[in-house]
């Protein structure tokens, strides 16, 4: 699967994000390894929901994602991804 999300480029570039829900525009860029990582969750839950379009699931990895823009600690922002997503996905699925 590719490193690009549906809204949401996780490669080279950064995009701008509103943090602080106040309409300020910050820069946040996720590090290689948590693009690596997310691609690799995406995968994983491609396979594991196979009754799910990969285009959904990784629309939902980006939202659940896109949550955690702005906040400082990274390291276990994919895992928090990960099961974010896998909820939603599950929740779908009934």
């Amino acid at each position: 699967m590719a490193e690009e999300i549906p809204g949401h480029t996780y490669q080279s570039g950064s995009t701008s994000v509103d943090c602080r829900g106040n309409g300020e525009q910050t820069w946040f860029m996720p590090s290689s390894e948590e693009v690596r990582r997310l691609a690799e969750l995406t995968d994983r839950l491609v396979q594991r929901f196979p009754a799910i379009s990969a285009w959904t699931i990784a629309t939902i990895v980006h939202e659940v994602h896109h949550g955690f823009d702005g906040r400082p600690m990274r390291e276990f922002v994919p895992l928090l991804v990960e099961r974010g997503a896998a909820r939603q996905l599950v929740s779908a699925l009934r």
